[in-house]
């Protein structure tokens, strides 16, 4: 009888030995990491040795930031590969999923690192096999009493999250007539909360971390209603980069089973949803025949060893008594718990209590807020109002230093003309009296002498009444600027260094330093006249007002454009005193100088002005700063 029962047990301490050895070279063959690359995919991964991620930012628990750092499930993954492999991966942030998909498209990044495939997205991206599955679920008001089932779901007010895989599969499926688009899940939940919405559909993983999140209470996960449908979640990357794929294929068939339900039970709650993979089934098999085995076994043991049973009977009465003595205590010991229960019961509904008085306190929040949009939109209103009148008053104000300006140009030359011509009305007149006198000598000398006057008086007349026709022609010429356009395109860089020469060889700016730095073949379609008006205007006025017409300076020129949109920006910049903002604002207004009387007409940056906006269609800036100088930038299309 004890060699049968030694040869029984020998045997199945054999299986038992044989079915954990079958176990780990299960395990080992999956682990194995040596060799795992061909060489193609090692010269890639050499070639490429940090690799541009770009994870949503905003799809937790899957993947989002927190304080700036990306983490969650993908991450995780991610990190693992890392260690494993060596493989570096960068990443890179975007506001919204929209532009993930654009930069995948646009192959500006390397990896997506938790999306699902679809029919869409397989024409611009390839996916590697998915490395973890994410249930749909369909989200109610624990309140919400009518009937729904999936064929009734679609007739209420369902969200879901716009581009995501499953409203693909939705509209593919049940071809719903309305479905209201999210771009946030949290303004998702919040408006089902409220009952904006009546349903809203989203993942497991992202449904129970939001909710706990946003505490929000009074949304559940129906049971009534399943979207067959599951995230498969994957790598992806842009079409051409097949390798890559393999490459990530490769490394997440090596990570263990254990180490990925690891993860995914670290992220997503999944509830009553499971998830075996098939390795973990297998294991699962190997289990269940050591188990049979096993019972095998005890079951042989049984029978060998019942004439046992009867000696330690004896012995076992004595515990059963130890054991209703502890029996007794675990009755104490529930009876305790359930007071605790009872006690933790009546605070959850103190809390629930708290929350509803909370919920109301928001929605009389809500509408003072309403209230207060309300009056801010009428206060709104009057300031507009408001600076519509000082935009009128400035107007008037402009209008009135345009005719002081004018004023002050054409009285000077016309009080002159007066007082010539008043002059030369004297000398008439004694002309008329000289010619009832006798005409001596003298006299006929003093009439020459008359006359002489009378001729210096008319060439002062007629050179001060010229300036001030002068002054309105200019005028009218400025008011009306409309330069003819040649019909041959100059190239702007090489007409700027002609004009700066030029400027250059004048007696003002022989000992000045222009700084140019210009972008080469700029071509516009324009006269070259147009470039000399603007930039001797400006350089002109920085000799005058910003270096007080000093012999030397310094004149910044840059000249850039931008090839996407074709838009041209000229700075032309000094150093000199600057200017105060009052004077700043004033400027480009006709007649406007800060020195009246010096010679000084305020003219020329009007004139700039009319060429810009009139001629260039573009638009002129100034930024000017007390005591470190002025900088015009001039913007105008090319094309």
């Amino acid at each position: 009888m004890n060699r049968k029962f030694k040869i029984i047990t020998i045997f199945s301490l054999l299986t038992i030995l044989f079915l954990a050895l079958l176990i780990m070279s299960s395990y080992a063959k999956e682990i194995s990491h040596n060799n795992i690359f061909t060489l193609e995919e090692i010269t890639w991964l050499n070639e490429h040795p940090l690799i541009k991620v770009a994870p949503e930012h905003d799809y937790a628990p899957i993947e989002y930031y927190k304080k700036n750092e990306f983490v969650g499930l993908s991450r995780d993954y991610l990190d693992w590969i890392s260690k494993a492999y060596n493989i570096n991966f960068e990443y890179v942030y975007y506001n919204t999923w929209t532009d993930i998909l654009n930069v995948l498209k646009n192959n500006e990044v390397d990896l997506q690192s938790a999306i699902v495939k679809t029919t869409d997205r397989d024409k611009y991206l390839s996916f590697t096999e998915p490395y973890a599955n994410v249930p749909s679920v369909v989200l109610v008001r624990k309140n919400f009493d009518k009937n729904l089932n999936i064929d009734t779901l679609f007739d209420y007010k369902v969200g879901l999250i716009k581009d995501y895989a499953v409203e693909e599969y939705i509209k593919a499926t049940y071809k719903p007539n309305k479905l209201y688009e999210y771009t946030d899940i949290k303004d998702s939940l919040t408006d089902l909360s409220l009952g904006k919405i009546d349903a809203l559909v989203l993942d497991l993983g992202q449904a129970s971390y939001y909710i706990q999140d946003m505490a929000i209470s009074n949304v559940i996960i129906t049971n009534e209603v399943k979207i067959n449908f599951d995230y498969k979640l994957r790598f992806a990357t842009p079409k051409n980069n097949k390798i890559l794929v393999s490459i990530l294929n490769k490394a997440l068939k090596t990570m263990p089973n254990s180490k990925k339900q690891e993860l995914l039970n670290k992220w997503i709650s999944l509830g009553n949803y499971s998830w075996l993979s098939s390795n973990l089934k297998k294991i699962l098999t190997y289990l269940f025949f050591i188990v049979i085995v096993s019972f095998s076994t005890i079951s042989i043991w049984t029978v060998l060893l019942k004439k046992k049973v009867n000696e330690k009977t004896n012995e076992l009465n004595a515990e059963l008594k130890n054991s209703k003595r502890i029996s007794e205590d675990l009755s104490n010991l529930t009876n305790h718990l359930e007071e605790l229960v009872k006690e933790r019961s009546k605070s959850l509904t103190v809390a629930n209590n708290k929350l509803s008085i909370s919920l109301k306190e928001l929605k009389k929040k809500e509408t003072e807020l309403v209230n207060k949009n309300k009056l801010l939109n009428e206060q709104i209103a009057v300031i507009e109002e408001t600076q519509m009148q000082l935009v009128e008053s400035e107007k008037l104000n402009a209008l009135s230093r345009l005719v002081i300006g004018v004023a002050h140009e054409l009285n000077t030359p016309l009080g002159n003309s007066i007082t010539t011509i008043s002059y030369l009305n004297f000398i008439i007149k004694k002309l008329h009296d000289f010619n009832h006198m006798s005409r001596s000598e003298t006299d006929i000398f003093e009439v020459n002498e008359y006359l002489e006057s009378a001729n210096i008086s008319t060439e002062k007349a007629l050179t001060y009444l010229n300036k001030a026709a002068k002054i309105i022609n200019d005028f009218r010429s400025i008011a009306n600027y409309n330069y003819e356009s040649s019909n041959e395109n100059i190239i702007i860089d090489e007409s700027i260094n002609n004009i700066i020469s030029m400027l250059k060889h004048h007696k003002n700016f022989t000992n000045y330093t222009f700084n140019l730095n210009l972008e080469a073949n700029i071509k516009l379609n324009i006269s070259q006249n147009v470039l000399f008006q603007i930039l001797s205007a400006i350089i002109e006025n920085a000799y005058y007002h910003a270096y007080n017409e000093s012999k030397s300076g310094i004149i910044d020129v840059i000249l850039t454009m931008n090839e996407v949109s074709k838009e041209v920006k000229l700075v032309i910049k000094d150093y000199g005193n600057g200017m105060p903002k009052e004077i700043e604002n004033k400027i480009f207004e006709p007649f406007y100088t800060s020195q009246r009387g010096n010679r000084y007409m305020g003219m020329g940056l009007y004139s700039v002005y009319n060429i810009v906006t009139g001629v260039l269609h573009g638009k002129i800036l100034v930024d000017s700063k007390i005591n470190e100088g002025t900088t015009f930038k001039i913007i105008f299309n090319a094309e």
